[in-house]
C-alpha cells in the first residue's frame, strides 16, 4: 500500500517531459471579518468570481467584498437593512456574470442586485404570489 502512494506522488510531480519539478503549493489569505450574525452566505455579488461574504444578523445583512490579494476586509462595504417580517434569502445567479441574493417573504420573492460596490443594492419583486411564509411573527 505504501508503495502506491509514493508511485502516485512521482507521477503528480512529473511534467510533460519526464523530468521531475517542484508543484507550486495554493496560496491562501486569511481574513478575519467582524460583525454580528447568525448566518453567513458565500456568493459572487460582483461578478468578478470573487465570493462575496454576507453576514446575516435577522433582518441586517453586513456585505464584505473580497479583494484577490487582500482577501476579504474587516469591516463590511455595504450594510443593508430587510424589512422586519419573515423571509427565507438564498443567492442565486439569474444573470450571466453576478450572483443576487433572493428574498422569500409571503408576498413572493424578491431579488436583491448588488451592482454596485458602493451604491444600496437594486431591489425589485420577481414573483407576485403569495407563501407560506408566515406575514409576521
Amino acid at each position: 500500500m505504501e508503495k502506491v502512494r509514493i508511485l502516485i506522488a512521482l507521477v503528480l510531480g512529473m511534467t510533460l517531459t519526464g523530468s521531475f519539478s517542484v508543484l507550486a503549493k495554493p496560496a491562501f489569505n486569511s481574513s478575519d471579518i467582524e460583525g454580528p450574525g447568525s448566518q453567513i452566505i458565500f456568493c459572487d455579488l460582483a461578478g468578478d468570481k470573487l465570493k462575496a461574504a454576507v453576514l446575516v444578523d435577522g433582518p441586517n445583512l453586513s456585505v464584505f467584498y473580497q479583494d484577490a490579494k487582500r482577501g476579504f476586509d474587516r469591516e463590511p462595504q455595504q450594510r443593508y437593512r430587510l424589512e422586519d417580517r419573515p423571509a427565507v434569502l438564498w443567492p442565486a445567479r439569474l444573470g450571466s456574470q453576478a450572483e443576487s441574493l433572493l428574498i422569500m417573504t409571503s408576498d413572493g420573492v424578491e431579488e436583491l442586485d448588488f451592482t454596485s460596490r458602493t451604491n444600496p443594492p437594486l431591489r425589485r419583486q420577481i414573483i407576485h404570489r403569495q407563501t407560506l411564509i408566515p406575514a409576521a411573527l
